[in-house]
């Protein structure tokens, strides 16, 4: 509902306006907050891990990790919150592990879709 005042006899309607530079300020603040929410997860998650002691390895693995998963077109946050956990379990390389690899490089798979197969192989193949 856009508000609207009164003035004299006609109505003025008042318009929020977001420019572009506003909307890329709000969104490296909410990949930033994201960034921040995964670190604090791996650590937990992964508490023995060796980037897990040290903010600043954190912080690198995170980002790398994010950057990594959307050249794979894995880019929902929940998405990309198990693709570092495959990292951290599988190693910052795992996308390389030929059953990974297939996977990952599907073209007919969405990132959402990948990182069910990975996890369905993870569960199914390498744990049992």
């Amino acid at each position: 509902m856009v508000p609207r005042m009164r003035k004299g006899k006609s109505w003025l309607i008042t318009v929020l306006v977001i420019r572009d530079a506003q909307l890329k300020l709000f969104e490296q603040a909410q990949i930033q907050r994201f960034e921040r929410v995964l670190a604090t997860h791996l650590r937990i998650r992964f508490p023995k891990a060796d980037f897990a002691a040290d903010a600043g390895r954190l912080g690198a693995f995170v980002a790398q990790g994010m950057r990594l998963a959307k050249t794979f077109g894995v880019e929902n946050q929940y998405d990309v919150r198990r693709f570092l956990e495959f990292q951290a379990e599988y190693g910052a390389e795992f996308h390389k592990l030929p059953w990974a690899s297939k996977i990952l490089n599907d073209p007919t798979l969405s990132g959402c879709g990948k990182m069910e197969r990975i996890d369905d192989y993870s569960l199914f193949a390498l744990r049992s």
